[in-house]
Formats: C-alpha cells, structure tokens, sequence
C-alpha cells in the first residue's frame, strides 16, 4: 500500500496482486467466487528479526510507526483471513484488505505523525551482509541495522 525507496519490483508486484484481486473478483462473481486480498503491515515473525537483526531499538520503532503502536502478529492476518473466508463477508470481493494498525491511515503531509518516524527511521537504516542487486535491479539485504 506504500512504496519504499530502492525496491521497485517489489513495490510493482504488490499493485499487480491488487489488480489481479479485482480482475479475478469481476471474472469469478458470476459463478458466485470471491477474490480478495489481504496486505499486512510489518509483522512480528522470526522473518523480521531476522531482517532487523535482531536489534530491538529498530523492532521498537516500527512499532511506533502505527498508530496502534505495535507490530502486527500472524494471528492478526489470519483472523483478517478467516473474516474473509467467512459467510460475514459474503458481499466483499475485489478487496484489498490492510492489515496494518492504521499505518497506511496516516497523511504522509501531517506533522507530528508516525510517518515523520519512518522518515527518520529509513535515514538511519543501514545495509548489511549480503547487500547488492537482484536480478531485477531491486535492493536485497539480509539484514538491516539501526544506526545511533
């Protein structure tokens, strides 16, 4: 739902999922098939220690980059998941659901919001081990750090 700096193919291939959604919910809603798409925000998995090092400091701020002010968990995409599966969402398809702790509700032209700490936050992230081009040109790291 957001681009970041450095990663364009990425950043494609989430706007090519939600346009797949919609193109599959107007194709499959004659024969009474729903297609939506679920776009979580940073969630809280070993995968993400691991690609912050296991630094707490950086854990800590991307927390407080939501509103909610605390990562996502797999329980939160999974219910998100299990509502959409549900007879409850019978009249929702070509959606792209977020699950994100209101990250993505935040005007990037306020001051004084979160996103004025990713700001700060990208500005100190450094690269490292493994650090260089995809194929596709992207930026690929295995892990990111926190600089003081």
């Amino acid at each position: 739902m957001v681009a970041w700096p450095g990663i364009a193919a990425y950043n494609a291939t989430k706007g090519g999922v939600m346009m797949l959604t919609k193109s599959l919910a107007v194709d499959y809603a004659k024969y009474n098939i729903r297609a939506n798409c679920v776009c979580p925000s940073i969630i809280d998995t070993p995968m993400t220690d691991t690609s912050i090092d296991h630094d707490p400091s950086v854990k800590e701020a991307k927390a407080k980059l939501n509103p909610i002010g605390r990562l996502g968990t797999p329980e939160d995409v999974a219910n998100a998941i299990l509502f959409l599966a549900s007879d409850k969402s019978s009249f929702i398809t070509g959606a792209a659901l977020t699950v994100d702790g209101g990250y993505t509700a935040i005007s990037p032209c306020c001051s004084e919001t979160p996103q004025e700490g990713l700001v700060g936050v990208s500005n100190r992230l450094s690269v490292e081990k493994g650090a260089g081009r995809s194929g596709d040109g992207s930026l690929r790291a295995d892990r990111l750090r926190l600089r003081r």
